[in-house]
């Protein structure tokens, strides 16, 4: 259904095909490109739902903005993937869609990716749950 849809993904330079989504057991990465519009993607995530039974967890939900600090500050604060583009235009992301700031990693196959993130936001909650349980027997 996303192949044959009118999102366009991301495009790679010298790839035959454009990328538009990874699957690995339950979770799916669905790349859109700043042209598509997130009310389509959840159109066809609702004709899949209904097809195949299943459910899908809207809340679990993250968004990564890739593209300039600019565009990145812009998607966060309008919830838009084109910010530019009246609102009416096209639906905003909804409110319970997690979108991720500079510097917050999202966990994706058990690795952590984003914008500017290091090791130490990864692994820092990790690090101080193990001292604070070492520190507590002593």
């Amino acid at each position: 259904m996303l192949r044959q849809s009118k999102l366009s993904g991301f495009h790679i330079p010298s790839a035959p095909d454009w990328l538009i989504v990874t699957l690995f057991a339950d979770d799916t990465m669905v790349y859109l490109s700043e042209y598509d519009h997130f009310s389509d993607l959840s159109a066809i995530l609702d004709t899949w739902c209904v097809a195949s039974g299943a459910r899908f967890n809207v809340s679990k939900t993250e968004i990564i903005p890739i593209g300039t600090t600019c565009y990145q500050s812009a998607v966060i604060a309008s919830r838009l993937l084109q910010p530019g583009q009246p609102a009416l235009l096209m639906a905003n992301i909804p409110d319970n869609v997690h979108i991720a700031a500079d510097g917050n990693a999202v966990c994706l196959l058990g690795a952590y990716i984003g914008n500017r993130t290091t090791s130490f936001i990864v692994w820092g909650p990790c690090i101080n749950k193990i001292c604070d349980g070492l520190h507590r027997w002593g």
